[in-house]
């Protein structure tokens, strides 16, 4: 990672994701827990002129208790974070996805709505022009129903049950999910 603004130095361990909104700003995930010998945990953000984005990273907390495995933006500016996290801010979630306010703190509001998530990781994010959300991971259930690494979310966190996904089964991870203009959905990962 490298931007002349920031003066990034350091980084103790890898980001593995990163993602841009309309603004420019960049938010940048992983498992690494300090930036420049600054605690921030798995997760921060760089405002649109390339400089460390205080507030939203004061606003994070402690965040993440694991590796943020992938980031996306919807049209309002919320991001939507994955991974293999289980706890956020020391708050349990055990969802491994959580949505936050433009401000950085949590929309409770999408934690509700997610009701038990995912029982393992979830690796990809793709969001859909109406926002609603496709996640790919090494999850056999979806909120304790069979879903065998792939889902489709509504945009307020709640499960899309027109979906089709539930019709075919995976043997194994998807690392990669993305959709095309057409609304053709491509999935790639060790299947």
């Amino acid at each position: 990672l490298v931007s002349p603004n920031i003066g990034l130095t350091s980084i103790n361990d890898y980001a593995d994701t990163v993602a841009a909104n309309s603004s420019g700003e960049v938010l940048i995930g992983g498992d690494f827990t300090t930036v420049n010998g600054v605690t921030l945990n798995r997760l921060f953000k760089v405002a649109s002129d390339g400089t460390l984005d205080s507030a939203f990273n004061t606003n994070l907390g402690t965040g993440p208790n694991n590796v943020v495995r992938a980031v996306a933006f919807q049209s309002d500016g919320k991001a939507i974070v994955v991974g293999s996290f289980t706890a956020f801010n020391t708050v349990i979630l055990g969802t491994r996805i959580i949505r936050l306010n433009t401000d950085g703190t949590e929309d409770t509001t999408f934690t509700t709505n997610v009701n038990g998530g995912a029982n393992s990781d979830i690796r990809s994010i793709f969001v859909l022009p109406d926002d609603s959300i496709l996640l790919g991971g090494s999850f056999t259930t979806w909120d304790s129903n069979a879903r065998d690494r792939f889902v489709k979310l509504n945009s307020d966190g709640t499960e899309d049950t027109t979906f089709t996904a539930n019709l075919f089964s995976l043997d194994n991870q998807v690392n990669t999910v993305i959709a095309d203009s057409t609304g053709s959905i491509y999935l790639g990962g060790t299947f």
